[in-house]
């Protein structure tokens, strides 16, 4: 017989739920509201972005709270922010931190020693190889003073690939890891134009994305092309960066920049796009691959992104190992030239998605790990 969970008030601690940061944002929100969809209260205590935009929750029974944090330190201490988590965690059954070097960590650590509660970890890929190798003296003495501290702590590592599990293996043992995964809402395929064209770039725009590679191996495709293919840029990230990458563009009339896009502007550049392009250096998930898998976007992506298994799983496109400009300028003409291999690919991605990667699924993952009575 099944077992049954009673309803719990889950607590959650990030650091920021600006869309600006990216994914672990996103995943927060959603979590949280999948949970609240299946009968469980949801705090999520987090930072004041009052100057950003913000993901908001899809439940009324998920509570924001958020605090101005008085610091410029990546740490970000606040006695306050201690102070008010510990206040809305009165009648928490556990409680989760999403992201792991910060303050925010240590007081869902405090939190769950203080209460005798269960602490769930989501470390958003920190622990992952490439992460680890850019690791700095403030990490390294996080880790001596308190972090394994908080990890042997921890009943739950919640990860979202099993490449993030598989470098989470050096600090926890095996038992602790869930590879939950990432969902996506489904796509509303309505408003989809009769014709794809071109490529689509949509993520933060940040130097591991590789977005320069994008640029390099597209200006190859479009060699000698009296009709060149289009690049599509979506995404925001630091100034500089982007200014940069701008600046490498700007004499490319092929290429549009259309800046942070959220809701029917994110659909619209994935409905509008024969592919989805992300030659990243390092995704422990790559929640923007499966936003293209659920529009019917088909993928190229590196293998270094976790989601990659899941393009892999679904014939949904093309993975390149160790990318170069010329491989990945080849692989989008293959890709561009085969049309029936477009379309199914982008059918496998779309009922893929609707069948493993939604945030439903991931719901009921942590529901199961988190919520039971074996758990608690």
């Amino acid at each position: 017989m099944a077992e049954t969970i009673g309803k719990q008030h889950i607590l959650m601690h990030i650091s920021s739920l600006a869309t600006s940061d990216g994914g672990p944002p996103n995943a927060v929100v959603n979590i949280a509201s999948g949970l609240a969809k299946r009968g469980h209260d949801v705090t999520i205590v987090s930072r004041d972005e009052s100057d950003a935009t913000v993901h908001s929750p899809k439940h009324p029974n998920v509570r924001v709270v958020t605090l101005k944090v008085r610091t410029h330190t990546r740490f970000n201490f606040s006695i306050r922010y201690l102070m008010a988590a510990w206040r809305a965690s009165r009648d928490a059954t556990f409680v989760s931190t999403h992201g792991f070097y910060q303050f925010t960590c240590v007081t869902a650590w405090i939190i769950a020693r203080a209460r005798r509660i269960p602490l769930v970890v989501q470390p958003h890929g920190v622990f992952e190889s490439y992460q680890e190798q850019s690791s700095s003296a403030a990490k390294t003495l996080f880790m001596k003073v308190v972090g394994r501290r908080i990890l042997n702590d921890s009943q739950r590592l919640m990860l979202a690939s099993e490449s993030e599990a598989a470098g989470a293996l050096e600090y926890v043992e095996p038992a602790k890891i869930v590879v939950a995964g990432l969902g996506v809402d489904p796509a509303d395929h309505a408003a989809a134009p009769q014709v794809r064209q071109g490529v689509v770039f949509l993520s933060r725009v940040a130097p591991k994305k590789r977005l320069d590679l994008l640029v390099e191996a597209m200006i190859l495709v479009n060699e000698g092309r009296d009709v060149p293919v289009s690049l599509t840029i979506c995404g925001d990230g630091g100034e500089r960066f982007v200014a940069e990458m701008k600046s490498m563009t700007e004499d490319l009339p092929w290429v549009e920049w259309r800046g942070q896009v959220a809701g029917s502007g994110k659909s619209a550049a994935l409905l509008g796009a024969s592919l989805y392009a992300l030659p990243s250096d390092n995704e422990n998930f790559g929640q923007a691959i499966v936003e293209a898998m659920a529009h019917g976007t088909p993928v190229i992506c590196t293998r270094a992104c976790g989601a990659s298994a899941h393009v892999e799983r679904a014939n949904a496109g093309w993975i390149i190992a160790e990318p170069s400009e010329r491989k990945l300028a080849d692989t989008i003409v293959d890709a561009l030239s085969d049309s029936e291999r477009l379309t199914e690919a982008g059918r496998n991605a779309v009922e893929y998605s609707q069948r493993y990667l939604t945030w439903a699924n991931v719901a009921r993952v942590w529901e199961r790990e988190c919520c039971s009575n074996e758990f608690s």
